[in-house]
């Protein structure tokens, strides 16, 4: 079965922050922090799955369109909210640009240090060998770059 993706481009972790209809994030002068969050459900077997904007998911990066930043942000943190199912066996992990950025962290996340900049597209990318009716979703945590 598909991994079939509802994302929910986030948008914060405080009423500071706003979204455009693109789902753009807006940062306000008195925080810094914010995530972007991929949604997937019936994560099967199937390797290479991409995820981005607008309930798109596809098996290669050139399928789906990622989230647009506006400004400057570094991911810091990737991890993985299960709600049920099975993707233990998973590896997650950001796309810039089209290009996986060759560092995937495995479940449940770990760190990650990637610069985006404005015009940059995110995307996530899961690989899954021996997912079984996986559902949740997949975060990146993003913060002010200093």
């Amino acid at each position: 079965m598909r991994a079939l993706l509802l994302i929910t481009t986030l948008l914060g972790l405080s009423s500071c922050f706003k979204t455009d209809a693109d789902g753009n994030a807006y940062l306000f002068e008195n925080n810094n922090r914010a995530v972007i969050s991929f949604e997937f459900f019936n994560a099967d077997s199937t390797l290479s799955w991409y995820f981005g904007i607008q309930n798109q998911v596809g098996t290669n990066a050139t399928d789906v369109e990622g989230f647009n930043s506006s400004q400057y942000w570094c991911i810091e943190n990737i991890y993985v909210d299960m709600k049920s199912g099975d993707v233990s066996g998973a590896t997650f992990e950001v796309v810039l640009n089209d290009t996986p950025m060759g560092t995937p962290v495995g479940f449940p996340g770990g760190g990650a240090n990637f610069g985006i900049a404005p015009g940059d597209q995110v995307k996530a990318k899961m690989d899954c060998s021996s997912c079984v009716n996986g559902y949740g979703t997949i975060n990146f945590e993003l913060g002010k770059c200093d």
